[in-house]
């Protein structure tokens, strides 16, 4: 009787301790970042078993696809923006990871020249060796600024012109229409143009930046992550900055 008692008197407790784990469990995957949280399918990229720099955007591109997660690249010297393609279903490779993190870790291992990073919630694909390049342009500088219901392309420029030192562009003379076009509104606080690049994505949502050099000097696209076939959103073709030469730190 005595322990039909105390069983009775410890149900209520273990029920509430077990509505605890739950609510914690819970929390955690909510406030977890989107690049761990776990993906039903599988991840499948070209099949690449030595990609080359100028190929390693293509396989990026397609983890952030499935994943919905943003994403950054810059590509390395002499490659311009990348291509992006429809994994083939012939000729896919299919990933062990079981999270977007780990789809970009398998990924970047493919290539040392590359090094990712996640930034503001978006994975940052850059060459290994522009991390920390001062001289480097998307670690110049920026200013901070505010922007109120511009399109992406103006948007763009807008974070050109507060680079310091300042840089010489080339606007694109092709508009975007139709649905790429709706405005943005952004709120930068400062920090490094790479920075300033990723508040416009993240306001824009369902994007991308990519950095190319296929002709020596940079040029910047922004556009839509979820779709191949529609033109970019903001593009310069053209970006002409001067190596400062100097010992400042790299900005974050």
């Amino acid at each position: 009787m005595i322990r039909e008692r105390s069983r009775r008197r410890m149900l209520p407790l273990l029920l509430v301790a077990i509505g605890v784990g739950v609510l914690d469990v819970g929390a955690a995957l909510s406030g977890a970042s989107k690049l761990d949280r776990p993906h039903s399918g599988k991840f499948r990229v070209s099949d690449r078993s030595r990609p080359d720099d100028c190929a390693m955007f293509e396989l990026f591109d397609q983890v952030a696809r499935v994943a919905s997660v943003a994403l950054g690249f810059e590509n390395a010297a002499g490659c311009g923006f990348g291509q992006r393609a429809v994994v083939p279903t012939d000729r896919a490779s299919v990933l062990i990871a079981s999270t977007a993190r780990e789809a970009f870790d398998e990924v970047a291992a493919l290539n040392p020249n590359f090094r990712w990073e996640e930034i503001d919630g978006m994975a940052i694909v850059r060459p290994s060796s522009a991390w920390q390049n001062r001289d480097n342009l998307l670690n110049l500088p920026a200013r901070s600024f505010q922007l109120m219901n511009v399109d992406a392309g103006d948007a763009l420029y807008r974070v050109l012109d507060a680079a310091t030192p300042n840089v010489g562009y080339e606007p694109s003379r092709k508009r975007a229409s139709g649905v790429l076009d709706a405005p943005v509104s952004v709120d930068f606080s400062g920090g490094s143009l790479l920075r300033a690049l990723n508040a416009v994505v993240r306001a824009k949502g369902d994007a991308e930046w990519r950095v190319g050099y296929s002709t020596g000097e940079a040029g910047i696209l922004i556009g839509k992550l979820s779709k191949l076939n529609e033109p970019a959103v903001g593009y310069v073709s053209r970006i002409v900055w001067k190596a400062s030469g100097g010992a400042s730190a790299v900005v974050n």
